[in-house]
């Protein structure tokens, strides 16, 4: 039963993994996507999306 575990745990992590490679590969859609909605500096944003100089609401 370990390895079910453990098989689960590997597919669940690579379901992340790949998005954020496909995240930091293509910043300029992101920031293409992100520019219509109000978002300042949407290219620097969507490189790094946790990281903001905005106060927490």
């Amino acid at each position: 039963m370990d390895i079910v575990v453990l098989i689960g745990r590997i597919l669940f992590s690579a379901l992340f993994l790949s998005s954020a490679v496909g995240h930091l590969t293509q910043s300029t859609t992101m920031a293409q996507y992100a520019a219509p909605k109000g978002l300042p500096l949407p290219r620097s944003r969507s490189c790094c999306p946790g990281w903001s100089s905005s106060p927490a609401r």
